[in-house]
């Protein structure tokens, strides 16, 4: 059975400062409480504040949407602040700011005892491994990942016969993918106002590109590895 209850009139808001992170909105005087309500999926880091500095109660709207009560009182300005977007961003920046430093770290030389034992000899993966890495294209991003992965194969394989170009590609190849398009997806993370960068097909190529070099560089076999 429902109650034939009739529903609460519907007034917009007018907006004054609107961004990914902080954003205000004009509420007129009221004698009773009502709510507040932003169309958009329910977030707890969403806090709401009034002119005087009071925090509202959040509340859910038809079970999805985001509001918050508004006591009765005069008019003012409702403050909106998305509070974990800095610390967020701050650790994705501090991310980035470190990668070159565990590279440097990665390369630095260090001193080892000279040891007599004999060297190690490469796993030979053979040609069914290019076959296994064009598969793993395809599944991961149909044709254009065999594109790509092929591409990533190609360049390894006019490089094997000078290691050090094949390595620095390699390497730029992998880390700088996975560096690009980190940095374009802390522009626009997850529940963005904005929209989720992760769905741009640059920021997925990019990714590709990477994990395609990476994948590649254990396939070729070079000619100090035969």
């Amino acid at each position: 059975l429902t109650a034939g209850i009739a529903p609460a009139p519907q007034r917009p808001a007018a907006t004054g400062a609107w961004g990914p992170a902080r954003r205000e909105v004009r509420i007129s005087a009221a004698a009773t409480s009502r709510v507040l309500v932003v169309p958009e999926s329910l977030n707890p880091g969403w806090v709401a504040r009034t002119s005087a500095g009071s925090r509202l109660t959040p509340v859910a709207v038809n079970g999805w949407q985001q509001g918050w009560v508004v006591p009765a009182g005069p008019s003012g300005t409702v403050t909106l602040t998305f509070a974990p977007n800095s610390l967020y961003r701050a650790g994705l920046a501090s991310g980035l700011v470190l990668l070159p430093l565990l590279a440097l770290m990665a390369w630095w030389p260090q001193r080892r005892p000279i040891r007599d034992d004999p060297p190690a000899r490469p796993w030979a993966l053979g040609r069914w491994a290019a076959v296994a890495v064009l598969a793993a294209g395809a599944v991961i991003a149909g044709a254009v990942g065999v594109g790509v992965f092929g591409a990533a194969l190609g360049v390894q394989w006019v490089l094997r016969d000078r290691p050090w170009r094949c390595d620095a590609v390699t390497v730029g190849l992998s880390a700088g993918g996975v560096i690009l398009a980190g940095a374009a997806l802390s522009r626009n993370p997850w529940r963005s106002v904005e929209g989720y960068g992760g769905h741009s097909a640059g920021v997925q190529l990019l990714a590709l590109i990477s994990l395609a070099a990476l994948a590649a560089s254990v396939v070729v076999r070079r000619p100090r590895e035969q």
